[in-house]
C-alpha cells in the first residue's frame, strides 16, 4: 500500500513538472480539454456556445444620400428664395435637408425644397436635385423625395435613391445569419416620357420602343458599344445620345 502510495505521489509530481515545462498556451489546452469533455459525453460544442448570450443586435449603415457634407445651395417653394454655399446634405428616410450654419444645423422639410444642388468634389460639375413632387408618375400618383438629374435635354434621365431595410436573419441553431439590421441604398431610373415619369426598363427590347423614330438608331448605337440598359453610366450614355438626336431634328 505504502508502495502505490509513493508511486501515486511520484505520478502527480511528474505531471505537475510537465504541465510547468509546457509550451502549450493555457487557453488552448483547456480548449482541448472541453473538447475531450464534449467527446466523452456526447455534448456538441455548438450547443455549449449556446447558453452564452449573444450580443444584442445593431443598425448597420445610414439613411443620409451622403454622410459627408457637401457646399451647395438650395431653393425654397417660398417665392424662390435660395440659401446658398452652405454645406449640405439630405437625409433620404425623413425627407429633410440639413445645413451646417455659423450657429449650428438647421433643418429644412423636403417639401418646403423646390431644388437643390452641391459639388461632389472641387473641379467636378455641380449636381442637381429636383423635387419628385412636381412630377406624376404613370399612374398619375406623385413620388417623395428628390430626383437626381443625370442627363438633362428634351428628354431628362433622372435617379432616385431610396433606403431598403434588410432586417436581422441569425438562426440561433444553425449559427448562420445576421444579428443586424441593414440599410441598403437602392436606386431607381426614370425618363420623362410624355410629361409623365417612367421607369426605365430592365431590357433593351422593352427601352426601344419609347425612342419612336430614332428606335433604329439607339439599337445600333447600344449594340456598337456593347452596353447593357440597367446601370447608371450605360444610361447617361444611351440618353446622351438620344437627346442629340432629338436635338437635331
Amino acid at each position: 500500500m505504502k508502495t502505490f502510495i509513493n508511486v501515486l505521489g511520484l505520478f502527480f509530481l511528474s505531471h505537475h513538472c510537465l504541465a510547468q515545462a509546457s509550451s502549450t498556451p493555457t487557453n488552448l489546452a483547456a480548449s482541448y480539454n472541453l473538447d475531450r469533455m464534449s467527446d466523452f459525453r456526447g455534448v456538441n460544442s455548438s450547443e455549449l456556445v449556446l447558453g452564452i448570450p449573444m450580443a444584442p443586435g445593431k443598425v448597420v449603415g445610414d439613411t443620409y444620400l451622403s454622410e459627408e457634407w457637401k457646399t451647395g445651395t438650395v431653393l425654397l417653394y417660398d417665392n424662390d428664395k435660395m440659401i446658398e454655399r452652405y454645406p449640405l446634405r439630405y437625409d433620404i428616410k425623413v425627407d429633410e435637408i440639413e445645413i451646417k450654419a455659423s450657429n449650428g444645423i438647421k433643418v429644412l422639410s423636403g417639401k418646403n425644397v423646390k431644388s437643390f444642388t452641391w459639388v461632389e468634389m472641387p473641379g467636378l460639375p455641380p449636381v442637381f436635385f429636383i423635387n419628385a413632387k412636381d412630377m406624376k408618375a404613370e399612374d398619375g400618383t406623385r413620388l417623395t423625395g428628390f430626383l437626381q438629374v443625370l442627363e438633362d435635354g428634351i428628354v431628362p434621365l433622372f435617379k432616385q435613391t431610396y433606403i431598403q431595410v434588410k432586417r436581422a436573419d441569425y438562426n440561433v441553431s444553425l449559427n448562420v445569419g445576421s444579428t443586424d439590421d441593414k440599410l441598403l441604398k437602392k436606386e431607381e431610373f426614370y425618363m420623362l416620357y410624355e410629361d409623365k415619369l417612367v421607369k426605365t426598363p430592365g431590357s433593351k427590347k422593352k427601352l426601344l420602343p419609347y425612342f419612336g423614330e430614332h428606335a433604329p438608331a439607339m439599337e445600333e448605337f447600344i449594340k456598337e458599344r456593347g452596353i447593357g440598359v440597367t446601370k447608371q453610366p450605360e444610361l447617361q450614355s444611351i440618353f446622351n445620345y438620344y437627346n442629340s438626336l432629338l436635338q437635331k431634328k
